[in-house]
């Protein structure tokens, strides 16, 4: 199993986000680190969403299948572990990411 963190900024001037992903290993080794810009999106509830699917997919590429993944919005970790917004865009989003299984630990 691996931790990743992840997190978003969102420039509503240049209608922009960016994203970025840093996965560890058990002894604290870097694995991977994945930075993004994406044009057309300025909401930071979708931003950070996409944050996570980033990390996820971390996880995916690093033929991991079990990850933990440590946002810093917990409103978007409510909304895919709770059943009543589970088809909610944010949800949806995230769980394209593709199969296993994943963690997460909100950042205070």
């Amino acid at each position: 199993m691996i931790k990743i963190n992840v997190d978003a900024a969102v420039s509503k001037e240049a209608k922009t986000i960016g994203t970025g992903a840093i996965a560890w290993g058990n002894d604290g080794v870097v694995l991977g680190i994945m930075l993004t810009v994406r044009e057309g999106i300025i909401s930071s509830r979708i931003a950070e969403a996409v944050a996570i699917r980033d990390g996820l997919n971390i996880g995916i590429a690093l033929n991991h299948t079990k990850v933990i993944i440590e946002p810093d919005a917990e409103s978007i970790v409510r909304s895919c572990a709770t059943p009543k917004d589970s088809a909610s865009d944010v949800a949806v989003l995230v769980k394209l990411s593709g199969e296993g299984s994943w963690l997460s630990k909100h950042l205070v």
